[in-house]
C-alpha cells in the first residue's frame, strides 16, 4: 500500500528543503531567507542545511557559527556526524567534510550512509575519496 504524505507548504520541512533546493539552483539569498522561517535552535538538521546554504554562499563566518551551534547541541543531544559534514560541503572544505564522513562510517548508521548519496555531496564525486567512501558502505556509485 502506497502512502502519501501531504506536504503544508509553510511547514519547517518544507522550507528547508526549499531553502536547500534554491542553494543548489545558486540563489543563495532567496534559500537563506527561505531559511530564516525555521525555528533553527537545537535542531540538527535545520541548523546543517541553514549552515550549508551559508556556506555555499561564501558567508564563512556564519557557517562557522553554525558549526558552533551544532557543537553546542551535540553536547547535549546525540547528532550525526552527517550534520558537521553537510556544512563543511556546503563551506567547499574537503578534507574537513571527509574526516566527517569517517565519523559517519565508524558511527554504523544507514541513515548516514544513505545521506552520503545526498546532491548535497556532488562537489564531492569527483574526488577518489568519495568513491572509497561509497564502497566502504556498499552503496553503489
Amino acid at each position: 500500500m502506497a502512502h502519501s504524505w501531504p506536504i503544508d507548504p509553510t511547514s519547517d520541512v518544507a522550507r528547508g528543503l526549499l531553502g536547500l533546493t534554491l542553494s543548489l539552483a545558486g540563489r543563495h539569498d532567496e534559500a537563506v531567507a527561505e531559511m530564516r522561517q525555521i525555528s533553527l535552535a537545537g535542531n540538527p538538521i535545520y541548523l546543517a542545511w541553514m549552515g550549508y546554504i551559508e556556506g555555499a554562499a561564501a558567508r564563512k563566518s556564519q557557517a562557522e557559527e553554525i558549526m558552533t551551534q551544532l557543537d553546542e547541541v551535540a553536547q547535549r543531544n546525540d547528532v550525526s556526524p552527517i550534520y558537521f559534514a553537510i556544512v563543511r560541503a556546503g563551506m567547499g572544505e574537503k578534507d574537513e567534510t571527509f574526516k566527517w564522513f569517517e565519523k559517519v562510517l565508524a558511527e554504523r548508521s544507514p541513515w548516514g550512509a544513505v545521506a552520503l548519496r545526498s546532491p548535497l555531496f556532488d562537489s564531492l564525486r569527483s574526488d577518489p575519496r568519495y568513491g572509497d567512501l561509497l564502497r566502504r558502505t556498499n552503496l553503489p556509485p
